[in-house]
This record gives structure tokens, sequence and C-alpha cells, in this order.
């Protein structure tokens, strides 16, 4: 009995205890909350009346335009009640500056400005000053197209909406805050949608918690801390805007007008106080949790212009280096989103300085309006050939060629085994990825399955990906856009899937749809991987392995840390396609749907393309691996940008056909 009183005092002690901690904790946390705020009332204020850090946010809703509302303010004449909308139904009249006509007026050159609310309520308006100063009223029209909380994507969109009517001669885009906070958010979602799955309303933006007890100081599983080390999360926070950035300048270069691409400037923090570093802290990390601290933020600053200007070199776009101009302190800065009026003066001069020689030639040539470039005309089917098509094929690697182009594969119609079943997911895929990186989640390969079966009619393969002295004569031709950063003696990198449609019309061929592609790569019996079903040793491909920077498990050193040269790998599909995976990410023609085999087991010759009316943010589908991809999960469905599928990665190989006729299945959304 003794024992038992002594026991249940220790225990009302303990839980004394905890309950005293708990209460200790929370009020230290309090305080540690509140103390900040109350130097800097003006951002007590905003987050009282802002709502942003409860918002949810999943990769659904940040790749569908439909589900991600954003105030149109102004449009009724009051800021204070703004009316919401989505980006998808964004109307013109929500634009700061929409054009006073739908087309440019004859000899006027139109400037685009594109971004989120640093834009819209930011330095155009001063821009336009300083164009009527310099070229005299009248002779430019500046258009504002920034939109409050949108990023790199939702521009985008609004891009391909709006920019085929209006047609400006120049476009300039500026963002950096929300990408790198949507960035952040979008990191989150994935690593919160792995620790919960089923759930798909996992809240990324972590609401500020006045108090916080001592649960929130215990550290997050192992399992979390595992996937935020993998690379691809970290990359994933810049790979999205970086691609946007890519996808912008191709419209530009397909529209024909000139697109500008700016970085951020941010406070020249060794000029700043220690009051006003503590004020843009205090802003960072109570205002806009997701981006840490003023370390943090200035670091990750840092790191997407770099990318931008790496993004500048390669693709050619004009570059205006706002950050490197623009130096102040707090008089230049009024937060870390929002510049103040002296800023945005500042901001414009740099601008117009980089934008008057172009304006001045094309005023100069009369401001004609621009010339879209032709879309690309599908070539002509291969004549069928006068004897039957190869009826039965060695399977062994061996390139049949047959009345295909030189250089191509033969492969013949017939049957194709798409995609995984349950079991061999559970048997083969599941040890290998485990053995490989140390876990697995079968969210991976959801899009992989079910096995099936499709009927797919003979066509003709390049038996290598097209090579980059055929991007380089495209582009002399004026028919591709050019990508600035290629070795001669290695695989073409096309940044687009309309890169990759234009290089294969020049070619004389098309992109394969996808079960054409699979049944390439891994035959009539669906080998595992395209060389066969041997275990994987890492020898027979270029992946991310040894000389990766941030390594694999299996530690080949295939002396190659980006694309090697075609025939440097020795695994060869069984129709003799080489470097089918690994090496360079390859395009098909079909959009991602989340559903292709239900939708076309049994069936012949499918292709998933948009749906009517409603393509914007739907994606093309890359397949293969690179050399930038775990050998591990190189056998995956991949949707454009998802997850490890940098520019430099991508490339193409062409299917030429015999009058195949696609049936075409809207992509599911």
């Amino acid at each position: 009995m003794p024992d038992q009183r002594r026991l249940l005092r220790g225990l009302w002690w303990l839980l004394t205890c905890l309950l005293l901690a708990e209460l200790g904790v929370r009020i230290a946390t309090y305080v540690e909350y509140r103390r900040p705020l109350q130097r800097h009332p003006e951002i007590a204020k905003k987050l009282e009346e802002s709502t942003v850090a409860s918002n949810v946010l999943t990769f659904d809703a940040a790749l569908n335009p439909k589900r991600f509302p954003v105030r149109v303010f102004g449009v009724h004449g009051s800021d204070a009640q703004p009316t919401w909308t989505t980006f998808a139904q964004y109307p013109p009249e929500g634009f700061a500056m929409p054009p006073r006509h739908e087309a440019a007026q004859p000899g006027v050159v139109r400037i685009a400005f594109v971004g989120g609310s640093t834009t819209y309520d930011g330095y155009p308006k001063h821009v336009a000053k300083l164009l009527d100063a310099r070229f005299g009223p009248g002779r430019t029209e500046v258009l504002n197209l920034g939109v409050p909380s949108s990023n790199g994507f939702t521009t985008l969109l609004l891009m391909q909406r709006f920019l085929p009517r209006w047609k400006p001669h120049i476009v300039v885009y500026y963002e950096a805050f929300n990408d790198l906070y949507y960035g952040h958010a979008m990191n989150l979602a994935g690593i919160e949608s792995l620790r919960h799955p089923g759930n798909p309303d996992t809240s990324v933006f972590p609401a500020l918690q006045p108090t916080r007890g001592l649960w929130s100081l215990l550290p997050h599983s192992s399992r979390t801390r595992e996937l935020a080390e993998l690379p691809w999360f970290h990359e994933g926070i810049w790979a999205q805007p970086i691609e946007n950035d890519w996808a912008m300048a191709r419209l530009g270069w397909q529209l024909g007008f000139d697109f500008y691409v700016a970085t951020f400037a941010a406070p020249d923090y060794p000029r700043l106080t220690a009051a006003e570093l503590d004020f843009y802290d205090t802003n960072l990390r109570y205002l806009w949790p997701l981006l840490g601290g003023l370390q943090h933020y200035a670091a990750d600053l840092a790191e997407s212009n770099r990318r931008i200007r790496d993004f500048a070199r390669l693709s050619g776009a004009p570059l205006i280096d706002v950050a490197a101009v623009l130096r102040g302190g707090a008089g230049l800065f009024k937060d870390n989103c929002h510049l103040q009026e002296t800023g945005k003066q500042l901001q414009a001069q740099a601008v117009e300085k980089a934008l008057e020689p172009r304006i001045a030639a094309l005023l100069a040539a009369g401001a004609l309006p621009p010339q879209p470039r032709p879309a690309a005309v599908p070539a002509p089917a291969l004549p069928h050939p006068a004897t039957p098509l190869l009826a039965q094929h060695p399977l062994d690697g061996t390139c049949v060629q047959g009345p295909c182009p030189d250089d191509t594969c033969l492969v013949p119609a017939g049957p194709a085994r798409l995609g995984y079943s349950a079991a061999i997911l559970a048997s083969r895929v599941q040890p290998l990825v485990t053995a490989g990186i140390g876990w697995y989640d079968p969210q991976w390969f959801e899009d992989d399955g079910p096995e099936t079966t499709v009927n797919v009619s003979a066509f003709c393969i390049d038996r290598r990906e097209v090579p980059t002295e055929a991007l380089q004569r495209c582009t002399a031709a004026n028919r591709c856009a050019p990508y600035h950063e290629a070795a001669t003696d290695t695989p073409a990198v096309l940044v687009t899937a309309d890169d990759a449609a234009r290089l294969c019309t020049f070619r004389g061929g098309r992109l394969p749809t996808e079960c054409e592609w699979e049944k390439a790569a891994r035959g009539p019996a669906g080998r595992l991987l395209p060389w066969g079903d041997a275990p994987w040793t890492g020898s027979q491909a270029n992946f991310c392995g040894h000389e990766c920077a941030f390594g694999g498990s299996i530690r080949t050193a295939d002396r190659f840390g980006n694309a090697a040269p075609s025939g440097s790998f020795p695994g060869a599909s069984p129709y003799g396609a080489i470097d089918m995976a690994g090496n360079l990410w390859e395009w098909t023609a079909d959009t991602f749907t989340d559903d292709l085999h239900t939708r076309t087991a049994g069936g012949s010759d499918p292709l998933i393309v948009p749906r009517p009316g409603s393509d914007q943010g739907l994606r093309p589908l890359l397949r293969g691996g690179s050399f930038a991809s775990y050998g591990h999960i190189l056998e995956r469905r991949n949707a454009e940008g998802l997850p490890d599928v940098p520019v430099a990665s991508r490339g193409v190989r062409c299917a030429y056909d015999f009058g195949t006729v696609h049936k075409r299945l809207p992509a599911r959304r």
C-alpha cells in the first residue's frame, strides 16, 4: 500500500511538473511572439488583418488556376472592398493599367509589365512617365498586367491568355518574393502529403501561434527529416519558378515579342541599422513564416537571382539586373515585398534605361506589330513499304531499320504492355527502391498502374536521342528556339514540349505518344528496364550516381555529371533504341493524366490531349529519367517539372509512322 501511494504521488508530481513546464513554455513563446510586434506596431496591424498564415495549399490547388483565388483590387473603385476571382477567370479590367485599345496603335511601342503585387502597385507608372519624357507622349504604351498574390506559374497562365490578344512588343517580368514563398509552400506540401497520405487538404501555411507548448519543441519525425534532405525537395523550391521563366520566354519567341527578365531587388543589408534589420526580420518571421528569418530569406533571394541570371544567359532573354543596380537602406523599401515610391522611381529608372535602346529601334522601324512564328506543320506519313512490315522481331536489342529513316528503329505493330501490376510493384519495384534510397512510398508509382495492354500500330523511332547538331540546324532555319549551352557531341536540350515538337517536325517526324514510347522502351512483354529484368547495377545508363552532387546509393562511376554522348552506355531496349533510361528525359505527345492505363486499356493508338477549353495548367509528359535522376526511379511516368527535371536534362527522340490515326482522349483534371 505505501508503495502504491509513493507511485501515485510520483505520478502526480510528474504530471504537475509537465503542466508547469507546458505553461512556462507557452508563456515564454508568447513573450517571444509579442516582443518584436510591440517594437513594430505596423507589422502587428498587418498581421491582425492578414489571413495569409491560415491558407490551405496543395499541389493540385497550386497547379489548378480555377481553385486559386486572387483579389481584384479597384474593379469597383475601392481597394477596401476587393472582388475575389480566379486566375482562370481574371477580368481584363482587373489589371492596374490595361490596354486602352485591343490592338496596339500604329507606330506605338506597347510594353507589358507582368508579375505579382510588386508590379501591380509598383514601378510601371513611373516607367510610363520616363518614356513619355524620353520619346514624347503617345509614342509608347505601358500596360501594367501585374496581379496581387500571383507567382511565376499564374503569371504564365495570364500571359498565355492575354498576350496573344494584346500583342505587346516587349514584356518585362519581375518576380521573386511570391515564387520563393509558394515554392517553400509546395515543398512543405510535398512533405506533408507523404507524412499524411490521403489527406487532400494538408495545411502547409503554418498558422502563427502566439503560444506553443512542449510538443512543438520535439523534433519532427525522422522520416520528415529524410524527406527534407532529398535533393528534389530542395530543388523543387527553385525548379518551378525557373521553368515558368523558360515557358514565358518560349511564349515570347512564338508570338514575336521581346521577353525581358529582371532580378529582384532587396535592401542592402549592410547599410541597414539594427532597428531596420529587426523590422525586416520580424516581418519575415511573423508575417511570412515560410520564408524563415532575414538570413534565410537573403540567401534564398540571392540564389533565386543567380538562377535568373543563368536563365537569361541560356535563353538569350535580355536581363534587367535590378538587384545589381538598386542599393539602399530603409528609405528604399517599405517591407519585403512592396517598394516605397522612392524605390519604385529608382527601379523605373533602371528598367527604362535597359529598355530605351530597344524601344528606339522599334520606333525607328515603325513599331510594326510583332509577327508570330507559324506553327509547325505536321510531317507527312512515311510511304507504306512494298513488302509487309516485319511481323516478328528478335527483341534482343537489334535495331531493325526496315523501311524506316536512317538511324531509326522499326517497332512492329502489336500489343504493348503498359504500367506495372500491384504484384510487380510489391515484389520487384519496392525492394529495388528501398535498397537504393532507404525507403519507398507507394504514391511515387500510383500513376504507373494498373498494368494494361494497348494495341500500337507500326512506327519508327530514333535509335538515339536527337543530337544537338539537329537543333542547331533547326535554329539556323528559324524553326526552333535556341538553347545557348549544349555540347555538340551530346543530345539536344529541348526545354519545352513545343520545342521538342518543332524539332521533330523539322526532322520529318513527330513526338511519340506515351504508349509508343513505352513500347519502344520496354517491348511487348513490358520489361522492368529497357535492357531487361536483371538487377540494377548502375552501369547500363547515365543517371545520378557517384558523380552526382548529392549522390546515390549505387556508387557507380559513370564519368558523366551531365548528359553523355549517345552510345556511351550499353543498355539498349528490345528494339535497339539506346539511352531510353537515363541521360536525358524525353518528351512525349501526351498530356499528363493519372488514369492513363484505365482509360486506354484494350484500345488502339491512344493519345491523351487537353480537354477543350481547359488546357491551361495541364502538363506534357516526360519519360525515361536523366543524368539528374535517381537510378531507382527511372521507370516512373513524370509530368513536366516533377520532381527532378531541370531544364538541361530534357531531350527528345522522334517517331515516324505509316499513317497512324490516333484515338484522342481528353485528359482528366
